[in-house]
């Protein structure tokens, strides 16, 4: 799994390379009860973004985040064809960032490109219930 560490306020982004990053997350990113944002979808010329940001939940966040990314990671190569799955850590705001991005693929019919949007938006929505029951019942 990649780990980026990335701030807003310009700084080069710190890159770790480890297969369980986040025995590392600091604990200002999973102190205080669970928030979860929305998911944002972002366009640009070669990918399409998504994000779930969420920050807190204790202790418990960064197993589950591990356990979550080693039962999604062939999914969603497989199914959207694409290893770009990961969390990031957004040093300036204190959140993690559930991402996946698909590249933009010129000869892909639209149903396609939709169908894999919509996998992508569960595959997120799934790891937002997951965080929340698991975390409501520790």
């Amino acid at each position: 799994m990649i780990m980026i560490e990335f701030s807003l306020n310009g700084k080069e982004p710190k890159r770790e390379n480890t297969a369980s990053s986040f025995e590392k997350v600091p604990k200002d990113f999973t102190e205080g009860d669970l928030k979860i944002e929305n998911i944002e979808i972002q366009e640009t010329e070669e990918d399409i973004v998504f994000q779930m940001k969420f920050r807190g939940g204790g202790d418990k966040t960064s197993e589950l985040v591990n356990k979550f990314y080693q039962e999604k990671q062939n999914e969603i190569k497989q199914s959207l064809g694409t290893e770009e799955f990961g969390i990031i850590l957004d040093g300036d705001a204190q959140k993690l960032v559930a991402q996946i991005i698909l590249p933009k693929n010129a000869s892909e019919e639209k149903k396609q490109t939709e169908e894999k949007k919509q996998t992508a938006i569960k595959i997120l929505e799934e790891f937002k219930q997951e965080l929340l029951s698991n975390l409501k019942s520790s």
